[in-house]
């Protein structure tokens, strides 16, 4: 089976993109915020204005993911800076086209800009997924990492951003995008697998995940066509709706031939030939649904198909033939048998390559407005409201243009929500080390102090003193 033609995999298009006029909003916000001359960003704002114009007309290949998530980053920090979400001061419309209708949607909310971003680069990824023929290892790790990056994109927009920007990123257009990519993910390691010529159990289990990942996009697909059946929405997915149902309730027949031939092939290594005769039998079943599902799919389709007949219809001949005159054992019914457990080897919640709330320099690059004016007035006299609308993020524009402190400040922002995690676990460690030590003392007596030795301390007075050391020490990092 590891010669068999590779299937076809979907993709997703990319939205497309109006306009976002940020350039005003800042400005003004400068202005009357810091005081300062807004002219004095001129070059800031173009750059940030040709890194999205390369965002928006990405070229598709891994160097257009790079530029997303790149402008994805950068975004983020000027949100730090700016206040521009929903009911913001510095809120403008931001226009995309939403990809079923075709309609323009506009918010303002530069949330909504970060999710069509994110959702570029999951369309993305599945393009690149889906545009290597697969023929080698290699091909296959690559497609395999696309799918899962796909996902992993999909899955934080669905957990971290409203659902109702538009309907391309409602809940459940979401959730069928995320399975549907793992499910390709998961094509592509069972390809590997079969490549690598694995024992016929694991080949057996990969094959029933990725029919597991299908039949919830068939019916996230169901779910989908009830929630856009009204007059707005009718011709949302329309003919694609027709054309990936076809192909995945192919898939899924397909997958369930070729975990059943696997199935049939350990329990020839097991000589229990009566059940490899019933498991040969269900593939090939199975098979003959996916050839006449396989109606209008392309000759690659076809050829695999054709392929993989020829090995079950082999199979099962052979067996039946070998038991019918050899082994005579009973043939079971197939729902007697243990029913073919999936595993799950992917997942893509972790295939997101960075946290978006704390963007990874090397991919974000340097923050387009770290040369500019930075706390130049005491972070205390500006008003409470810009912290609240700037969700709580004390860093500005206005301060002072050392680049020393523009990296101290890059460095402390980045630690400090790590801080009184590591506290509180050392201060844990500090205590049970105490409680040991309590445990010692009270098992073989307390030991004398040595003279001259300081007195001991208690460990958690040790902590107390150590977490005031820690905060003294960022408060005095030099700039």
């Amino acid at each position: 089976m590891e010669a068999v033609p590779r299937m076809p995999m979907i993709w997703l298009d990319l939205k497309e993109a109006g306009e976002f006029g940020f350039h005003q909003a800042v400005k003004k916000f400068v202005l009357k915020n810091y005081g300062e001359n807004p002219e004095n960003y001129n070059e800031e704002l173009k750059k940030l204005e040709q890194l999205r114009q390369n965002a928006v007309n990405v070229p598709r290949d891994f160097e257009g993911c790079s530029i997303l998530r790149k402008y994805f980053g950068q975004l983020h920090y000027l949100q730090s800076r700016i206040p521009m979400g929903a009911e913001h001061e510095a809120a403008v419309p931001i226009t995309w086209t939403e990809i079923f209708s075709g309609k323009a949607v506009c918010h303002e909310d530069i949330k909504y800009e970060q999710a069509c971003i994110l959702y570029n680069l999951g369309a993305l990824h599945s393009m690149l997924g889906a545009m290597d023929k697969r023929v080698s290892e290699e091909g296959m790790k690559v497609s395999c990492t696309h799918f899962q990056c796909a996902a992993g994109a999909f899955t934080y927009l669905r957990d971290h951003f409203p659902h109702s920007y538009s309907v391309d990123m409602s809940h459940q257009i979401l959730n069928l995008n995320i399975n549907l990519m793992l499910g390709q993910a998961q094509e592509c390691l069972l390809e590997k697998s079969m490549l690598d010529n694995r024992k016929s159990f694991l080949v057996a289990r990969i094959s029933a995940q990725s029919l597991d990942f299908l039949l919830e996009v068939v019916d996230y697909y169901k779910e989908a066509c009830r929630a856009l059946e009204n007059s707005e929405t009718a011709s949302l997915l329309g003919k694609i709706q027709k054309d990936w149902k076809k192909l995945v309730q192919m898939k899924i027949y397909y997958f369930a031939a070729v975990a059943h031939l696997h199935m049939g092939k350990q329990a020839e290594e097991q000589q229990k030939y009566g059940e490899r005769v019933v498991y040969f039998q269900s593939a090939l079943d199975k098979l003959n649904e996916a050839i006449k599902l396989a109606k209008g799919q392309p000759e690659t389709v076809q050829e695999a198909l054709r392929f993989t007949m020829d090995v079950i219809g082999g199979k099962f001949n052979s067996a039946k033939k070998d038991n019918d005159f050899i082994y005579h054992e009973a043939v079971p019914a197939l729902d007697t048998l243990q029913s073919v457990k999936g595993v799950a080897l992917l997942l893509g919640e972790g295939s997101f390559p960075h946290n978006p709330h704390r963007p990874a320099a090397p991919v974000t690059g340097p923050d387009i407005f770290c040369q500019g004016c930075w706390f130049r007035r005491s972070a205390t006299s500006r008003p409470l409201h810009w912290y609240r609308q700037a969700g709580g993020v004390g860093v500005g524009l206005a301060g002072s243009s050392s680049p020393r402190l523009s990296l101290g400040v890059s460095v402390l922002s980045g630690v400090f929500t790590d801080v009184e995690a590591s506290l509180r676990e050392i201060k844990d460690l500090l205590d049970a080390d105490e409680a040991q030590e309590q445990k010692l003392q009270e098992a073989v007596g307390k030991l004398p102090a040595q003279q001259g030795s300081p007195p001991p301390k208690s460990s958690s007075a040790l902590a107390d003193r150590w977490a005031k050391r820690v905060v003294q020490g960022m408060a005095e990092v030099p700039l």
